[in-house]
């Protein structure tokens, strides 16, 4: 599909490769590999036998660069990257996010692009414990790290995020930086993540709940993973009702953007979901209440671990708006 904007994201048949050079960046999910100058392949197991691609293209001539092991490409206005790290043990999970994102700020900066918008992470064993932490709260005390070293302390500069536990693999991600920087769009029904009390761990989670980004023509609203949190507190144990509180966050999400920006971002047109589930059993009664609530909006299901225990789904959405917003 050709792209006619700054920045496109589309969601091919895995066929359609080999990759036209105004591609940024692609990822691929479940065990097939893809070959692009920027791209990932994260091991979630996927819904039937989907072997989706989620491709990020631009009508701007594309520059790519590596370093190391993170690989990027640009356009002049945005970065995309992506970028692993393998663990040798729990006892340096922390440095290694740390200096992985070390990494990430460093690079964008040197290239100039200092703005993060959206980070995805993966890794295994989400919910393994040393020294009284599990691996999240041992990765939100990383990423803190890093940004404090990068003195990223202004809770407006945080980018939108997802964290999802895999079954297998190393520490990886992708993200997109941007010259000039989003506009961050909390959710009135949570309390933001990086206001989070003690007893969720000793470093609070430094992400924004959404990222409004107004490209040239266009504007995106970039939607962390969202659960069933309510305040800071998780909320159901049934999965049909944690759904509907999900729903009911991304809904209060996208309506908050709208005032705030006057643009209309609606969870009914123009929008993309990703659904991660901890059980992948569960992918295809959560696609039919879906289905119900929002009949023409795609949504890919993936299976992976979710931050709390507690928690039995996540989504996160991309809501973009029309031409010439």
């Amino acid at each position: 599909m050709p792209c006619e904007q700054t920045i496109c994201i589309s969601y091919p048949d895995f066929t359609a490769t080999p990759f036209p050079p105004s591609v940024l960046g692609a990822v691929s999910f479940g065990a097939s590999e893809i070959h692009a100058a920027a791209s990932l392949r994260v091991p979630l197991l996927t819904l039937g036998n989907d072997t989706p691609i989620e491709l990020w293209s631009s009508a701007l001539p594309v520059a790519t660069a590596a370093l190391n092991d993170l690989h990027y490409a640009h356009n002049g206005v945005a970065l995309w990257g992506t970028l692993t790290r393998a663990v040798r043990d729990e006892a340096s999970f922390e440095s290694a996010v740390e200096t992985l994102y070390e990494d990430v700020l460093s690079q964008t900066r040197r290239a100039g692009y200092p703005h993060l918008l959206r980070m995805w992470n993966y890794f295994p064993g989400i919910h393994i414990e040393y020294a009284g932490l599990d691996r999240y709260q041992r990765f939100c005390v990383g990423r803190q790290r890093a940004f404090d070293r990068h003195q990223l302390r202004n809770e407006r500069e945080f980018p939108a995020a997802t964290v999802i536990g895999t079954q297998s693999g190393d520490i990886a991600l992708y993200f997109l930086a941007a010259r000039t920087p989003g506009e961050p769009v909390e959710n009135p029904r949570q309390l933001s993540a990086y206001r989070y009390p003690e007893q969720y761990g000793p470093a609070s989670p430094a992400f924004s709940r959404s990222m409004l980004k107004r490209w040239d023509g266009v504007a995106h609203l970039y939607i962390s993973g969202t659960a069933s949190i309510v305040g800071h507190e998780s909320r159901h144990q049934q999965l049909n009702n944690q759904l509907a509180e999900i729903l009911h966050n991304l809904r209060a999400l996208a309506a908050q953007a709208t005032t705030h920006s006057g643009i209309d971002f609606s969870l009914e047109q123009r929008a993309h979901l990703k659904v991660y589930v901890r059980d992948i059993n569960d992918a295809s009664k959560l696609r039919t209440q879906l289905l119900t609530e929002l009949p023409t909006t795609p949504a890919l299901f993936l299976a992976g671990d979710i931050c709390r225990r507690d928690l039995l789904l996540e989504i996160e959405a991309l809501i973009w708006s029309g031409a010439d917003a």
